[in-house]
């Protein structure tokens, strides 16, 4: 592949990440505030960055990169090489700390590069909320940011902590623990989701419903399988077709998408007749169903995939970036 080439293909993988991403949790706006960005991708930065075969999304000011042997590093929003692309494996930094892999082995930096907890688990998850889940020996447990066992590995898996509570799975069931790691809901259901917005989906019988942090069911178990609330809606597929519900358990935009994804900033993407377009909180079709591929909304843009090549829309369906990226 040619410098120019490859700067091209690294330019659009960074849009692609820092674009398209959005997830359950995002970052408060004091934290934005004191992030550094980007405000304009220039000829020198993608100079500096074109040796890079990943650019990744820019998070407190690290942006994760992977080199042309696989390696993962870490570069600062002026393109310099700020930790250097060692681990096997990396991902965003999370409340100070990064997830890493070495020699098969789970740990976390620090953003000076420092390994801070040590390459000692099998598995590890993100920070969230001052603790995070790690595997050892084939059991899950939680360890604050000093590295310390602050529950012991006893579970067959375990998720993040979202609002005070985790789910984690024992003998095969699901329930839900306190950052004390008391149980508050028993495991009693065949999957679940975090808690979001007060609430927590959960499967029962090849049924899901809905909890709210006392372990009531709020939302009876309906559907055939649901998602986490967002914007105030969730996603919720009933005999096939997927549709939305309001938090009171109604359904507001009717059951008659093949799949459907969470709101994010108004829109949500929407599939129908093998074709993706966008629908608005009341479930008007604000961009038509006319594209192979889609991704929500960030920052005002969307990724979208027309005739196997990936361009960029606003919210009012306009081409940002044309249809031009594999």
């Amino acid at each position: 592949m040619s410098n120019k080439s490859k700067a091209l293909s690294t330019l659009f993988l960074f849009l692609i990440f820092i674009l398209t991403s959005c997830s359950g949790s995002q970052r408060n706006s004091e934290e934005s505030n004191n992030e550094e960005s980007i405000t304009e991708i220039t000829p020198s930065f993608v100079d500096d960055v074109k040796n890079f075969y990943f650019v990744y999304d820019f998070n407190n000011g690290l942006a994760l990169v992977v080199n042309e042997y696989g390696k993962f590093g870490y570069i600062n929003t002026k393109g310099e090489t700020a930790i250097p692309c060692v681990f096997d494996l990396a991902w965003d930094f999370n409340e100070g700390l990064a997830r890493i892999r070495k020699d098969w082995q789970y740990g976390y930096i620090n953003a000076k590069g420092e390994t801070v907890i040590p390459c000692i688990y099998d598995y590890a998850g993100d920070f969230s909320e001052g603790l995070a889940h790690v595997e050892k020996d084939g059991k899950w447990g939680f360890i604050n940011t000093k590295g310390e066992t602050v529950i012991p590995c006893i579970y067959d898996e375990a998720g993040d902590f979202c609002e005070g509570l985790a789910d984690i799975e024992k003998d095969e069931k699901w329930g839900f623990i306190n950052t004390k790691g008391e149980t508050v809901i028993p495991c009693i259901y065949d999957s679940a989701w975090d808690f979001n917005e007060g609430l927590a989906a959960v499967k029962k019988d090849e049924k899901w419903g809905f909890i709210n942090a006392k372990g009531e069911m709020v939302i009876p178990e309906n559907f055939d399988n649901a998602c986490f609330f967002k914007e105030g809606l969730a996603a919720i597929e009933k005999d096939g077709k997927w549709g939305y519900i309001n938090r009171n358990g109604e359904t507001v935009i009717p059951c008659i998408y093949d799949y459907a994804e969470n709101f994010c900033e108004g829109l949500a993407d929407v599939k129908k007749d093998q074709k993706w377009g966008y629908i608005n909180t009341i479930g008007e079709l604000v961009i038509p169903e006319f594209y192979d591929g889609a991704r929500s909304f960030r920052d005002g843009v969307a990724a979208v995939k027309k005739d196997g090549k990936w361009g960029f829309i606003n919210a009012k369906g306009e081409i940002e970036i044309p249809f031009i990226y594999d």
